[in-house]
């Protein structure tokens, strides 16, 4: 680590309360780091994912501590970054939902991509250049109309969304903060990663939930959208140690993160059948139909193939 103090371990990690970020926070928590990470003020709960992790900090001592705050507040940012002081800042934080970035492009222009610079921003004025390590979460959507197959570091990027486009302004102030003021400030590049605690508006939590509802009697029908999608995941446990891999590297770099196969991303003609293809026209997405028929058949999960874990190598 390049710290002063070699022994001291705080990480700050926005987007805690997600699937990557309540992964890597017990992972850090279990190398003995002391965590700390950012939650949005909601009405309703929504630290389901860390509830396991949280001690009441009045005990005194505790090793994971939460504080309100958010992407797009600079201010909160700046204050809680001169509080922490954190030798390690792990930015998972976004509105990460493709769909809805067409809905709300300016929100996810403002969280996704301002954010970002945000927490670049931060470091500089706080002076904290040598002493903090910064970690950016990229996304596969950089790459969209994919340009080659499979894609790596180099391969250039076609981001189809403003969710795509907005994380590619963050890639690329990491890569100009990292250049201009000499910051340890790495990318990491993440295909799609499945868990029990996927969100349930992402497809694979959309499927299997409503498998069981239909099989339970609950319901009748899945409803999908966009099935132009052909892209294949990986376990975010094995996501969440990539992660802390990039700040313990020699130099700050850039690196893909995918599945053992390929992943095929959105909008390539060479990850769709022209059916797939057909479907993910503008027509498609204007109107959901739906993909399952009235009391189906007992599904045969055996000749589900099994996801796999084994990650490409990082070194």
């Amino acid at each position: 680590m390049a710290v002063s103090d070699s022994k001291r371990r705080v990480a700050l990690i926005t987007g805690v309360t997600g699937q990557d970020g309540a992964y890597l926070a017990e992972y850090l928590l279990g190398l003995g780091y002391t965590v700390h990470g950012i939650k949005r003020r909601s009405s309703s709960f929504n630290t389901a994912r860390v509830d396991h992790l949280y001690e009441d900090p009045h005990a005194g001592n505790v090793p994971f501590l939460l504080h309100y705050g958010d992407m797009t507040d600079s201010t909160n940012l700046i204050r809680l970054m001169q509080q922490i002081r954190p030798t390690e800042i792990y930015n998972l934080a976004a509105q990460s939902h493709v769909g809805v970035s067409f809905e709300s492009p300016e929100y996810t222009a403002n969280a996704d991509a301002i954010g970002v610079l945000r927490l670049l921003e931060a470091i500089r004025i706080l002076g904290m250049e040598k002493e903090t390590r910064f970690y950016q979460a990229s996304t596969s959507e950089l790459y969209g109309l994919v340009q080659e197959v499979p894609q790596k570091e180099t391969t250039p990027f076609y981001p189809r969304s403003p969710y795509g486009v907005a994380k590619l302004y963050g890639y690329w102030i990491t890569v100009n903060y990292r250049e201009a003021y000499g910051m340890f400030a790495s990318n990491g590049i993440l295909f799609n990663h499945e868990s029990p605690i996927r969100g349930e508006t992402f497809v694979t939590r959309k499927i299997t939930r409503s498998v069981a509802r239909i099989e339970t009697g609950l319901e009748e029908t899945l409803y999908l959208g966009n099935l132009g999608r052909n892209a294949i995941g990986d376990t975010p446990g094995i996501m969440s140690r990539a992660c802390t891999e990039y700040c313990r590297r020699r130099r700050p770099t850039t690196s893909c993160w995918r599945p053992a196969r390929p992943a095929r991303c959105a909008n390539s003609s060479r990850s769709r059948s022209p059916k797939l293809a057909a479907a993910s026209n503008g027509a498609a997405r204007a109107s959901r139909k739906p993909v399952s028929t009235r009391n189906p058949a007992r599904p045969s999960f055996a000749s589900i193939p099994s996801i796999s874990a084994r990650p490409k190598s990082i070194s």
